[in-house]
Parts: C-alpha cells; structure tokens; sequence
C-alpha cells in the first residue's frame, strides 16, 4: 500500500501549453460539454476519476489531459455538486481539493466514501494544512499532493493507483 507523499513541482509544461494555446478550439468546446457529460451515465469499461476543485482552469485542465488518456472524468466545483453528480456513477479514484468553499474536501470525501466505499481518493491543496491533511490520511485518503503540481507525476500517481487496483 503507498504511504503519503507529496508531489511539489508546477503544473505546466509542454503537454499543457500544447493543450492551452495550440488547442484553444478543443479546450473551449469540452470546457462546454464537461458539464453536460457529467449528467451522462459512464462509460463501460472504463476508469472514473472525480474531479472536485473550485479553481476552473485546473479542474478543467486536468480533465482534457485525462480524458485524452482515456479516463472517464466527472468534475465538480465543489463538495455538493459532487455529491450530486456522482449519486448514479461509480467513482474509482477522486482528486478532492482539500480547501473547497461550502463542505471542505475532507468532509466531501466522508460523504462520497458512504456510496463510493472502494473509492481511493487523493487530497490536493496549495495551503499548508497539516491539521486537515492528517485528519484526511487519518480518514483513509492515501495522499495529498500539494499545487502546483507536475502534472506528468500526478498521471503517473493515478496509473500506480489503477495498477494496484488491478491486484
């Protein structure tokens, strides 16, 4: 089982500038249909990843960059659209920001942990809370990785965590 880790670096680099400003178009037209996507039940087969951050540009980012990988992504600005977003869909791994407006991401996960009981969830944040970060490993996140982030580390985290998954 992994222990807690951080990844602290920027997220940026040659994959997102592409996606930025090489792909404008694509990057606004599913920024659009992120949204009804999610009232749509998942694909078969394949891994849902839960996305729940208040930053849009992030939440949105992050989102095409997994999609592009082949992951069925739900996002959420906050703690209670997730709740409601994910009432009929199974989530297998979500990216809760630790610092949420409404519900907190730790409260969320409590919550998203009572429907989604195999989920694994990761705590983000750009904050130092130590006290909210231990009080979410105590409550059964594996990790927390802190903005910016290397998005290339973090794809990798969510492949380790699906190759684990698997065993």
């Amino acid at each position: 089982m992994m222990n807690h880790f951080t990844i602290n670096s920027c997220f940026k680099g040659d994959y997102l500038s592409y996606l930025m400003s090489n792909n404008e178009d694509f990057y606004n037209k599913n920024k659009i249909n992120s949204q009804k996507e999610n009232r749509l039940s998942t694909k078969q087969g394949m891994r849902n990843i839960l996305i729940i951050d208040d930053e849009s540009v992030l939440r949105e980012t992050l989102g095409l960059i997994l999609k592009e990988r082949e992951y069925n992504v739900i996002i959420a600005k906050d703690g209670e659209e997730a709740i409601e977003n994910t009432k009929n869909i199974h989530i297998d791994i979500a990216l809760i920001d630790i610092k949420l407006p409404g519900i907190d991401g730790v409260e969320t996960y409590k919550i998203l942990k009572e429907s989604h009981s195999d989920m694994i969830a990761v705590m983000m944040t750009a904050y130092p809370v130590t006290d909210l970060i231990d009080k979410a490993l105590d409550c059964g996140v594996l990790s927390c990785i802190h903005k910016p982030f290397n998005i290339e580390e973090t794809i990798e985290l969510i492949e380790e965590i699906f190759n684990e998954l698997k065993n």
